[in-house]
């Protein structure tokens, strides 16, 4: 008599991978977890914080943690560093009321704070520092020159407005019949008073110095 033997698979094998699959999956995922922490708690060493003590900076590559500003600075010895400073208070240019009662700093510290507050409510502001400049013409490169002896006009900048700085500033520079002239000053120079100075020197070289 044959009889037919039944061949015994072993699925253990079979059983067993799955859970193994799905263990590295997790033992994988932990450890891409670990290193990002890793990597995150180094970053934080290796960009370290600008201080934000007064009269203070860090040289070189820093950070401020929200809700903290950066301002930008530069030490005695013409290095580059930066503190960190909870807002920076408005910049405005002479006569602007904008200000600012919260504690503040100004964004670029060539620009003197201004408080216009009062005794019992301080309001600062930075105002746009004065420029004094001559002027020349673009073409034939002459001097501007208003008055009797017909000498370079010298012009003082306040950040909008080009005054006669020998005519006790009663006078604002002004294009007026295709000619620059000096006209009264009004309270709110409009727009053919109104100057921006360039940022660069190539801007400056192709665009001129300051423009309407």
């Amino acid at each position: 008599l044959n009889l037919m033997t039944r061949k015994v698979v072993d699925n253990s094998v079979e059983d067993i991978q799955p859970h193994e699959d799905h263990w590295l999956g997790q033992w994988a995922c932990s450890l891409s977890v670990i290193l990002f922490l890793i990597a995150f708690g180094l970053s934080g060493q290796m960009v370290p914080r600008c201080t934000a003590e007064q009269g203070m900076c860090t040289p070189g590559e820093c950070t401020c943690p929200f809700p903290l500003m950066k301002r930008d600075l530069v030490t005695q010895d013409a290095q580059a560093c930066s503190q960190c400073v909870e807002e920076f208070c408005p910049a405005v240019v002479e006569g602007d009321p904008a200000c600012s009662t919260a504690a503040c700093d100004c964004e670029d510290p060539s620009w003197p704070r201004i408080d216009v507050g009062t005794p019992e409510k301080p309001c600062m502001q930075c105002v746009h520092p004065h420029v004094d400049v001559t002027l020349r013409r673009e073409g034939d490169n002459d001097c501007l020159d208003f008055g009797e002896n017909r000498t370079c006009t010298v012009f003082r900048y306040n950040g909008a407005a080009m005054l006669d700085k020998t005519s006790n500033r009663s006078s604002c520079l002004t294009w007026s019949n295709g000619d620059w002239q000096l006209t009264q000053c009004q309270g709110t120079p409009d727009s053919s008073a109104k100057f921006t100075q360039r940022s660069n020197k190539e801007e400056a070289l192709t665009k001129g110095t300051f423009c309407t």
